[in-house]
């Protein structure tokens, strides 16, 4: 399994412009989910702020929305990132980061950001990783 994987949630529905709206399949959104789910959770973070910093022995599947979330990883010697929910973009994706891969989610907007975040196991024994400060960044 890689490290993180992205796979993109299905729209449902398009009401045309000026007030443009779009609904995705969320009602369902366990299908796409390869894993049981044991653990659900809503996580806000602040403007600015970060969530995370740290590895686990869990599987995490996010949804981002509002605020503009960058998730953050280690990938052997490299940190790599991804901006989970562009702003602007009409795509709304399932982020899901494997087993002991550190990570933090770190909220780059003024607004609030929101995870609506899918687990195979309740959190416990996570273990810190400063990827703020990581030598290679």
């Amino acid at each position: 399994m890689d490290k993180v994987s992205i796979i993109k949630i299905p729209v449902s529905y398009v009401k045309p412009s000026p007030n443009k709206l779009i609904a995705y399949d969320f009602l369902n959104i366990e299908k796409h989910i390869n894993f049981e789910v044991m653990d659900k959770r809503i996580v806000r973070i602040n403007p600015t702020g970060f969530g995370g910093n740290h590895y686990h022995e869990r599987l995490e599947t996010w949804i981002a929305i509002g605020g503009e979330l960058e998730l953050v990883w280690k990938d052997g010697e490299t940190i790599k990132t991804i901006i989970m929910n562009p702003k602007g973009s009409e795509e709304m994706h399932l982020i899901t980061v494997n087993r002991n891969v550190p990570h933090m989610v770190r909220n780059k907007s003024d607004i609030e950001g929101f995870l609506f975040e899918y687990a195979d196991q309740t959190e416990t024994n996570a273990k810190s990783f400063d990827l703020i400060n990581y030598p290679n960044k």
